[in-house]
């Protein structure tokens, strides 16, 4: 495989749709809500997993760690400069989102749980063959 190719599509990334910060069970609407939900109603974030160097530095009660290395995963996002319409740089999404507690828990939250490694921590890659239980350890995985 060309290491060029393994960087590009190797790489776990996930796209957080803004709008579902407000989005919630339809007996909880909060009319209040309707404003932000039209506001970021099209506005979306591409976050690409942390490395493994840039996982030890984060836990997810460290909102310290979380923060220093989430701007250099933020690879993409729908946000402009109004001016000329150049893309905003990863820390500029990222100074976005904190200042809403709700899209910072929201996005946080999203972009931590959907990594592959998070997913079969919590359990719910526990019917794939291989996380089960009676897998030969001494086998290499296929």
């Amino acid at each position: 495989m060309n290491i060029e190719d393994a960087k590009a599509k190797g790489i776990f990334r996930t796209r957080i749709k803004l709008r579902e910060a407000w989005e919630t069970d339809p007996e909880q609407v909060d009319p209040a809500d309707e404003p932000l939900k039209e506001l970021y109603k099209d506005e979306w974030i591409l976050m690409r997993e942390p490395t493994q160097t840039e996982s030890m530095r984060m836990d997810e009660k460290d909102l310290k760690g979380i923060n220093e290395i989430a701007p250099g995963c933020v690879e993409d996002s729908s946000f402009k400069h109004g001016n000329d319409g150049t893309p905003c740089s990863g820390r500029e999404v990222w100074d976005l989102v904190r200042s809403s507690l709700t899209l910072y828990r929201y996005v946080t939250e999203k972009w931590i749980k959907s990594t592959p490694l998070a997913r079969r921590s919590d359990g719910e890659s526990a019917k794939s063959p291989s996380s089960s239980a009676t897998a030969d350890a001494s086998q290499p995985a296929t």
